[in-house]
C-alpha cells in the first residue's frame, strides 16, 4: 500500500522567570524545572529521527509520477536505519524524565496550601500521563519506521516489498498521535497555571516542530 509519511509530534517548553517560597515549593520547582528541561532536549533526537521522512516528502513533492528509483530507495532505507538506531535514545530519554516524578510527588505531598497542592497535582498527573502516552507513541513509531525501512530496502534491492500490517501500524500511531496532542494541551495549561499561581512566573513556549 501507499506509504504515509509521518513527522513525529513533539512538545517543547521554555522555562523563564524566578520565584520564591517555602522549602517544599522551591524543591518542587527545581525538580520540575530539571525534568522539563531534560524533556525539552529530546527534540534534538526527534529531529534526527524525522530527517529521512522530511527528505522523502521533499523528493516526492514535485515528482510527477511519484516513482522512486532504486538509488533513492537505498538512500531512504539507509536514513531510516539511522532513525531506527536513534529511537532507543529517545525512549531512554523519556524514562530519564520519568525518574523525576516520584521526587516531585514527595514534595507535593508536603504542601500545606490545598489550592497550591491541587495545582501541583494537576501538572504532576498531566505530565505523568503525557510521558506514558509519548512513550507508547514512540514505540508505535518504531514499528512504522521498521516497516518503512523494510519497504524501501526491498525497492532498493529490486525485490517486491514484503506484505505487512502497515495500515494497522499507522492507525495505531495516528490514534496515539491524536491522544498525545490532546494530552499535551492539558499539560501545557497545567504547567502555565502552576507557574503563574504558585511561582508567579510566566512561561514562554517554543512552537512545535511538526507541521
Amino acid at each position: 500500500m501507499k506509504r504515509i509519511w509521518i513527522i513525529m509530534f513533539s512538545m517543547i517548553f521554555l522555562l523563564s522567570g524566578c520565584s520564591s517560597g517555602p522549602d517544599e515549593k522551591e524543591k518542587l520547582r527545581n525538580i520540575l524545572d530539571m525534568a522539563v528541561e531534560k524533556f525539552d532536549k529530546l527534540v534534538d533526537i526527534e529531529r534526527k529521527i524525522n530527517e529521512p521522512y522530511k527528505q522523502i516528502k521533499s523528493d516526492t513533492a514535485f515528482s510527477i509520477d511519484k516513482k522512486i528509483t532504486m538509488d533513492q530507495a537505498k538512500k531512504y532505507a539507509d536514513g531510516l536505519q539511522k532513525s531506527k538506531q536513534e529511537l532507543p535514545n529517545l525512549l531512554n530519554g523519556i524514562k530519564e524524565v520519568e525518574r523525576y516524578m516520584p521526587l516531585a510527588k514527595n514534595q507535593i505531598d508536603l504542601f500545606s496550601d490545598e489550592e497550591e497542592k491541587r495545582l501541583a497535582n494537576d501538572f504532576y498527573d498531566s505530565f505523568s500521563k503525557t510521558l506514558k502516552v509519548y512513550y507508547d507513541y514512540v514505540k508505535a513509531f518504531e514499528d512504522v519506521i521498521k516497516s518503512d525501512k523494510d519497504y524501501y530496502q526491498a525497492l532498493a534491492d529490486g525485490s517486491k516489498p514484503p506484505k505487512d500490517n502497515y495500515k494497522d501500524l499507522y492507525d495505531r500511531l495516528d490514534r496515539l498521535n491524536k491522544e498525545l496532542k490532546i494530552q499535551d494541551g492539558k499539560e501545557r495549561q497545567a504547567w502555565k497555571d502552576l507557574n503563574k499561581k504558585v511561582y508567579n512566573r510566566t512561561i514562554t513556549e517554543l512552537p512545535n516542530i511538526n507541521p
